[in-house]
């Protein structure tokens, strides 16, 4: 007696289904593979994550640190330059004196030149020169911060101012007289 079809079509359909069986519970261990895989992988990138945001954080406060030294840095080249600056202008201040002291022993020269002709000019001119002595409050303690020589040179020429101011006056009293 020959098998019915059904009976072949069952074994086919049972093969079939062996197979299918087969392959999912392939597909199963496979899909537990791929799903440990990610798991794993998920958790090696949140643990990338947490060393970067601690890398970042590190970083951050780094940069916070070397902001703190650099605003330092600028603080004390501020200071510096103001310090040259200073500097700079106190010698230039001591250099003016020193010309101050040139100019006036120069004045006085050609005072004395003029004296000789022109007394009453002469006199003119001296009494401008303490004019300005007095304007600009030239005392001898404004030469402190030059050399002693320098100091001496300059009380020299004031009082040489107020001399040269008396002698001209004594001679213009005496040729009047």
């Amino acid at each position: 007696m020959a098998r019915p079809k059904s009976s072949i079509i069952g074994f086919i359909d049972t093969g079939i289904d062996l197979y299918s069986a087969n392959k999912l519970r392939k597909f199963g261990g496979e899909f537990n593979s791929l799903q440990r895989n990610i798991e794993q992988n998920t958790t090696f990138i949140l643990n990338s994550i947490s060393k970067v945001a601690d890398l970042q954080a590190a970083t951050m406060f780094g940069i916070n640190e070397l902001s703190k030294q650099l605003t330092e840095l600028s603080d004390i080249s501020w200071s510096i330059a103001n310090y040259f600056e200073r500097k700079e202008s106190k010698d230039n201040f001591i250099g003016d004196l020193k010309m101050l002291i040139f100019k006036f022993n120069d004045e006085l020269d050609s005072i004395d030149k003029l004296s000789e002709k022109y007394t009453e000019y002469a006199v003119l001119q001296v009494e401008n020169l303490q004019a300005l002595v007095i304007k600009h409050n030239v005392k001898i303690e404004h030469f402190k911060t030059l050399s002693f020589e320098d100091i001496d040179r300059a009380k020299g020429i004031l009082e040489r101012i107020d001399n040269t101011h008396s002698l001209l006056m004594n001679k213009l009293l005496e040729r009047d007289e």
